[in-house]
């Protein structure tokens, strides 16, 4: 926007000084592209950029600026110099947010129209919340309630923002204090826009959470849409005919005809919003073993809408909570994580759950931490603890034989025993039975050494799959532990080129002798694992 607000004010400018309109076109399409450049030249503002040309050159030519034939051009444009930015998210909003108001911002001021005055001035900002939501969803798995509302008080100030600046840089060159003065004035605003935001976001349901939605969801929420727009026009039409006609009453325009379409508009834009949310035909069990490069981070979501996760850290991927972990549980439309596992104390297991801890206030909220039993705590478990207590969420230390259930699964705690002589660490890591009807998982973190001893004196089950304990280190999933679980398939999570040679090739070998189908992190990326009618999927991507 500040693209268009600064060629537009430049070349206005030009011409009340006298300019031509070559003169003054030529001179603020070199000083734009100047900008331009200087700032990037990202999609949107090639998008800007291109339809100020149009723009100019249509003033030049004796012509009338059609916005939609600019839009066209410019995406046109920009999608031959590189057809990726078709798909990229910076060309979808910025030239998506034209069109809503293009589209939809005359149907909605028709509206709004006769209401109170702060109801009609919503009609851009809701027009192009409406076209933007899938996109939003699908890039960014959230959307801002009230940014509808926000945008009255932030976008009427921002020509003052943009031409303080920029005066107050003209003026700097010649007189540093006055151009100081200028530039706090819109440096005060801007902080007050951020106190704003603030603000907001400590509203109930600031950001909801929507998921990213399936294509042919998008591709439906935009046919409906199309037929709203193209019905409103319709009727719009119809209505300046009937005005010309001297037939149009207005009574009744307000009482009834207008009634009737603002309960429709509503209902069929709240229909448009379920679409992207609602769930069809959901895995009874789907368990996801995130690419967290060197460490652990699993994720469990059964279709009655119980949540866990199962460690969450990295020693290779700086603040993988933030920029890995929340954003893979939003793009499930995860608002909240009924049960956290934390199998035992090392960082690439647990510093991911800190972060998730830490941005509760604007990220996924953490109902249950669940540890192994106390007496198997080392300080960082304790200092986890007592973090998650100050940050209201409950602690529970899970024994053997203790299980979570839902009417689905089972998670059930098989190590470390209540007699374990295994020493704090990886070996009395906890280890977790999942079961679903038939199939059973085996969750076993970092266990190795004298606790995986223990294990195999204790369990003999059959399982389908196995995470790897130890991300496949040499002193982990013995001949002997293979022969007793005799698992289909295994997981294995570790980074790429880690300096810690995980998988050991001694590892994967005795995963091949017994014939496991081995899938790792490594090479599939993020892995999921579904469970429907009591059989087992799997899939992996990158």
């Amino acid at each position: 926007m500040h693209i268009s607000l600064i060629g537009n004010a430049f070349y206005q400018w030009l011409r009340k000084g006298g300019c031509s309109f070559c003169i003054a076109g030529i001179t603020s399409a070199v000083v734009l592209g100047g900008y331009a450049c200087m700032t990037g030249m990202s999609v949107s503002t090639q998008r800007a950029f291109f339809m100020f040309l149009l723009r100019i050159g249509a003033d030049a030519a004796g012509r009338v600026y059609d916005l939609p034939t600019a839009l066209a051009v410019a995406a046109a444009w920009i999608a031959a110099e590189n057809p990726d930015d078709l798909t990229d998210a910076a060309f979808l909003l910025s030239f998506g947010a034209i069109l809503g108001i293009l589209l939809l911002c005359p149907i909605f001021q028709e509206i709004f129209a006769g209401e109170k005055k702060w109801l009609q001035t919503l009609s851009g900002s809701l027009a192009i919340t409406v076209i933007l939501h899938p996109i939003l969803s699908f890039f960014y798995y959230e959307i801002s309630l009230y940014a509808i509302f926000l945008n009255l008080l932030v976008i009427p100030l921002m020509s003052w923002i943009l031409g303080t600046a920029i005066i107050g840089l003209f003026l700097a060159v010649l007189w540093m204090p006055g151009g100081s003065l200028v530039l706090k004035s819109s440096g005060f605003l801007l902080e007050g826009y951020e106190l704003l935001c603030r603000m907001f976001l400590r509203l109930p349901n600031a950001v909801v959470v929507t998921g990213k939605p399936e294509i042919w969801k998008i591709v439906i929420y935009y046919c409906l849409l199309f037929v709203f727009v193209m019905w409103w026009r319709r009727k719009i039409i119809e209505k300046k005919m009937e005005e010309k006609k001297g037939k149009w009453k207005k009574e009744v325009q307000n009482r009834v005809w207008n009634w009737k379409q603002k309960v429709g508009s509503v209902l069929w834009i709240t229909g448009l919003a379920l679409i992207l949310i609602i769930e069809i035909g959901k895995e009874e069990l789907e368990v996801t073993f995130l690419d967290v490069g060197q460490g652990d981070g699993i994720f469990l979501q059964t279709d009655t809408g119980l949540t866990c996760m199962i460690d969450g850290g990295s020693t290779d991927i700086k603040q993988v909570g933030k920029y890995r972990i929340e954003p893979f549980l939003k793009s499930k439309g995860v608002r909240k994580l009924d049960y956290v596992f934390v199998t035992h104390g090392d960082q690439d297991h647990l510093n991911g759950i800190v972060e998730l801890m830490e941005r509760q206030a604007y990220g996924i909220s953490i109902d249950t931490l669940v540890l192994p039993r106390k007496d198997v705590w080392d300080d960082t478990l304790w200092q986890l603890a007592y973090q998650a207590d100050m940050k209201g969420v409950s602690v529970v230390a899970m024994h053997e034989g203790e299980s979570v259930e839902d009417a689905r699964i089972s998670i059930e705690c098989i190590h470390p025993a209540e007699n374990s002589e295994a020493d704090p660490g990886n070996a009395s890591s906890l280890v977790l039975k999942v079961t679903c009807q038939n199939v059973k998982l085996l969750l076993t973190g970092d266990v190795e050494g004298k606790g995986e001893e223990e294990l195999v004196e204790r369990f003999s089950e059959e399982i389908f799959l196995l995470k790897v304990a130890h991300h496949g280190s040499k002193n982990s999933t013995r001949e002997l532990f293979l022969e007793q679980v005799k698992p289909k398939y295994a997981i294995i999570s570790a980074g790429r080129n880690n300096s810690y040679g995980h998988p050991n090739q001694e590892t994967i070998q005795r995963l091949k002798q017994s014939g496991v189908k081995i899938y790792s992190t490594q090479d599939n990326g993020a892995i999921c694992f579904r469970i429907d009618d009591g059989k087992g999927y799997l899939s992996g991507w990158k």
